[in-house]
């Protein structure tokens, strides 16, 4: 019984965390945390999505799934920037200002305070932006440099399934050597 009980009020505190938007740890990959704030912003507007598509326990159960995929895709996002940095690569403001420079131009028409209204918008300031924009190029550059080592020797043509699994293999490779702990 007191077990039971303890599980339905760790629910009630959990949903009362997500519920009141109050920030807190929900993961910590080695040294670095992941807030339930910022698993709020990686799922968008797709909690809301789903409360208009579905209603009851299949509604809950659609939320509880999103946020663990969101939680586990910040989990493996932080996993690669880190190892990253652990080959002691570094990457340049310079990469990081052209590729901001794009954005603006191809998104904003050269506008950067539009930019910069729309990230405010966000919760977020330039300087927040550029190091998010900064981990996503390190992501997608050690991902594909990743699987290109791991498949370039094959002599037939790779299939979309033969990298989607290099890239598991690889993400299961640096969740064993991390120190993960998930706090809901």
């Amino acid at each position: 019984m007191k077990k039971m009980l303890c599980i339905m009020m760790y629910g009630w505190v959990a949903a009362s965390v997500w519920a009141q938007n109050i920030d807190g740890v929900a993961a910590v990959v080695n040294s670095e945390v992941i807030t339930f704030s910022e698993i709020k912003e990686e799922l968008g507007d797709l909690e809301l999505d789903l409360r208009s598509k579905f209603t009851g326990a299949l509604l809950v159960e659609k939320v509880k799934e999103a946020r663990r995929n969101a939680l586990e895709k910040l989990v493996n996002d932080r996993l690669i920037v880190q190892a990253f940095h652990k080959k002691g690569y570094f990457l340049s403001d310079k990469v990081i200002d052209e590729r901001l420079n794009r954005i603006i131009e191809q998104k904003y028409s050269g506008n950067l305070s539009s930019l910069v209204k729309e990230i405010n918008q966000q919760g977020l300031n330039l300087e927040e932006f550029r190091r998010t924009l900064g981990d996503g190029i390190i992501i997608h550059a050690m991902r594909s440099k990743h699987v290109y080592e791991k498949i370039r020797a094959r002599t037939k043509e790779v299939t979309q399934e033969e990298v989607n699994n290099e890239k598991q293999l690889w993400i299961n490779e640096l969740r064993g050597e991390a120190y993960i702990k998930f706090h809901f």
